[in-house]
């Protein structure tokens, strides 16, 4: 292999090597910043999931598996309550969620559904609460 080829090869090497954060700058652009971003963001989430107390989190897939069986992109039948926890747009709002419930991660709305559900307690699922 001619020297200028081993260097081309290393030079692609050490950029695919790198961390995220070092080739989201000119070599990665503007998608795979939005990834690397994104990727962050999910993290984030799983953490706040998983910082939540166990009593919280077992009450959370209770409720979900009554609302929405389960399903991260379920809509009710008249369109208003969206996604694992039917929330609303309002009160998805209230959490700091933006956009449709339905259309979020699953790790997002199980993130903003331990804060409402600290906030607010079983109060907003009247029909499937549990205690």
């Amino acid at each position: 292999m001619p020297t200028l080829a081993r260097a081309a090869v290393a030079a692609a090497l050490a950029v695919a090597l790198a961390a995220p954060t070092a080739i989201a700058g000119d070599a990665c652009g503007s998608a795979c910043q939005q990834r690397v971003k994104a990727k962050a963001l999910e993290r984030h989430y799983q953490r706040a999931w998983s910082a939540a107390p166990a009593t919280t989190r077992a009450h959370l897939r209770r409720i979900a598996a009554c609302e929405s069986t389960n399903n991260h992109r379920a809509v009710s039948r008249d369109g208003l309550y969206r996604g694992l926890l039917q929330f609303d747009y309002g009160t998805w709002a209230t959490v700091g969620g933006h956009g449709d419930p339905a259309a979020a991660t699953r790790w997002e709305q199980w993130a903003r559904g331990t804060r409402l559900y600290r906030e607010r307690g079983a109060q907003p699922w009247p029909v499937c609460r549990f205690r």
